[in-house]
């Protein structure tokens, strides 16, 4: 038979165990509040974006997070650490998350054929063994002595040294440089000449340009060493070349052109090289015609001679019958008051044997060629005289000038026409001033042949 407790001590062992429940409730972690509320602040770095911006949730709602980076860019992580996407967070606090994001990265690869190098030149970002997307670079060869550079390949092609490019996607560029072929080109001159150079080292297919130069009395003939009688010559160098500039002695003669009365030549001749061509052309004066060439069986005026020996031209001339009529420009003479009609320069010279002139003592014109002084009735000795035109030559009568004119001091402005007796030349005049007492002036305009 079961004893019962005495009361007293079931009141203790009650309360002992009481207390013992009352403790541990107090240790616990209080539980969230019923329908507590709290924020949730999202946001995105450059380069993307999250599909859920936050807001105030209840506390202990799960929210579902996504990152979502751009074109060319990757997500990173979370601002906490975590690198989930999508992630779930419970809010059970407020909170704030920042989804991270960083450029694509792409790698360059770059290959060499050849000897060469070529170096990376980073135009908008930092230097990496992975360009981020968008940079922009640019690459430049440099080639080994011996070498040259030929061109870019692969990803991007060119034939500069430099080549720019944007990393958008992994790239793979071929730099392609070319041992150089060199040559030497030797240019020589026989006796002769020389030439413009004398060669060097090139480049295979360097175009190299040579003149060869005559001496005087030599003439170039060919080169040696290549198919070509071109002075001037352009080599382009594909192997080592010798070249010799060949000359030969010319041949040269002297053609001599003799002048005669009664007409001009156009030439006075020269020295010729053998076989050239000379051309000469003799003239008449009026009232002369051309017979032919002195010594010659040649009768045109104009000629156009193969040289082939030394030659001697004089041209023959025949003076026409009947007068010559000098019908050319108009000479204008002029004698000052008091000028001396010794000198020159106060003497019109129309002919070798006719000089007029008029002395300081009020005389008249005489022809100081064959007279010292003027004869009131004969001067000017060798000259007649006649009023009016060339025009009306044939209706003309002729006289002494102090007879043909009267008193000198009236003859300005009248037409008169000077007969030239011994060469039967007759030309036009007319005197423009003439001076009164002993003063010794006067002034005429003439024809000229």
């Amino acid at each position: 038979m079961k004893q019962s407790l005495p009361p007293s001590q079931l009141i203790l062992i009650i309360g002992l165990v009481v207390f013992s429940c009352s403790s541990e409730v107090e240790e616990a972690d209080p539980a969230p509040k019923l329908n507590e509320r709290y924020i949730l602040s999202v946001d995105a770095s450059e380069g993307g974006s999250v599909n859920n911006s936050g807001g105030e949730f209840t506390a202990g709602t799960s929210v579902a997070l996504t990152a979502n980076p751009n074109s060319e860019y990757v997500f990173v992580s979370w601002s906490n650490g975590s690198t989930e996407n999508p992630i779930t967070v419970e809010v059970s606090s407020n909170l704030s998350l920042t989804a991270n994001f960083e450029k694509r990265k792409y790698p360059l690869t770059l290959i060499v054929e050849g000897e060469g190098t070529v170096s990376q030149e980073i135009i908008n970002t930092g230097k990496r063994t992975d360009y981020v997307s968008g940079a922009s670079v640019r690459l430049i060869a440099t080639p080994s002595e011996g070498w040259i550079f030929r061109s870019w390949s692969g990803a991007e092609e060119g034939e500069e040294l430099s080549l720019d490019l944007v990393m958008d996607e992994a790239k793979e560029i071929t730099a392609v440089f070319q041992e150089v072929t060199q040559y030497t080109l030797m240019v020589t001159a026989a006796e002769g000449g020389t030439v413009s150079s004398e060669g060097g080292t090139y480049e295979e297919g360097t175009e190299v340009t040579i003149t060869a130069i005559s001496n005087e009395g030599y003439a170039f003939t060919s080169w040696e060493g290549i198919d070509n009688d071109e002075a001037t010559l352009t080599v382009v160098l594909t192997s080592d070349t010798v070249l010799t500039a060949l000359f030969e002695a010319i041949t040269q003669y002297t053609v001599t052109v003799n002048s005669s009365e009664g007409g001009i030549v156009s030439s006075n001749g020269g020295t010729f090289i053998d076989n050239s061509q000379f051309n000469v052309t003799a003239t008449p004066n009026e009232g002369y015609e051309f017979i032919g060439w002195e010594q010659n069986d040649l009768l045109s005026p104009s000629l156009t001679i193969t040289v082939t020996s030394n030659l001697t031209l004089t041209p023959v001339f025949s003076q026409l019958n009947g007068p010559t009529l000098w019908r050319g420009n108009i000479l204008t003479f002029s004698k000052p008051d008091g000028a001396d009609p010794n000198s020159e320069a106060y003497q019109d010279r129309i002919r070798d044997n006719v000089w007029i002139t008029r002395g300081n003592n009020g005389g008249q014109l005489f022809n100081i060629a064959l007279n010292s002084s003027a004869n009131k009735i004969e001067s000017p000795v060798g000259t007649r005289w006649a009023m009016g035109t060339l025009d009306e030559i044939d209706d003309l009568v002729f006289d002494y000038f102090r007879n043909t004119v009267n008193k000198p001091k009236n003859v300005v402005g009248k037409n008169l026409v000077l007969h030239l007796i011994e060469d039967d030349i007759y030309l036009a005049v007319k005197f423009t001033s003439w001076s009164n007492g002993k003063r010794g002036g006067f002034s005429y305009e003439r024809n000229t042949p």
